[in-house]
């Protein structure tokens, strides 16, 4: 176990970054668009992380998904977390949890 001051200046730190420099939320082929323009990279440049260069196109075009290799392999290429490319339709489609009327739980029950 680390140092406790070292684990919470981590914590203060992470709070800090969220809260004044947060990340917005980005599809997966706005986000590779962007890793590709800020490297200087072309799409053929990264086909072997996606297969093909026909597959880099249809994701960056939004009509093909990145798989679980896909994001193992960009995460590694471009070192970041695989959660980047999750992107905002996979967040957007959680379920959330379901309201009740006041003082009433799931069962209908009223305490």
């Amino acid at each position: 176990m680390g140092h406790p001051a070292i684990e919470l200046m981590t914590l203060l730190v992470e709070r800090y970054e969220q809260e004044h420099y947060p990340v917005p939320a980005a599809d997966p082929p706005d986000v590779l668009r962007f890793l590709l323009e800020q490297s200087g990279l072309s799409q053929r440049d990264i086909a072997s992380e996606l297969g093909s260069e026909s597959t880099v196109s249809l994701v960056l075009s939004g009509k093909r998904q990145l798989n679980r290799l896909h994001i193992e392999r960009l995460s590694r290429r471009f070192n970041l977390s695989p959660a980047v490319f999750f992107g905002l339709s996979q967040s957007q489609s959680r379920v959330q949890p379901r309201e009740y009327p006041s003082g009433q739980g799931a069962s209908g029950y009223q305490g």
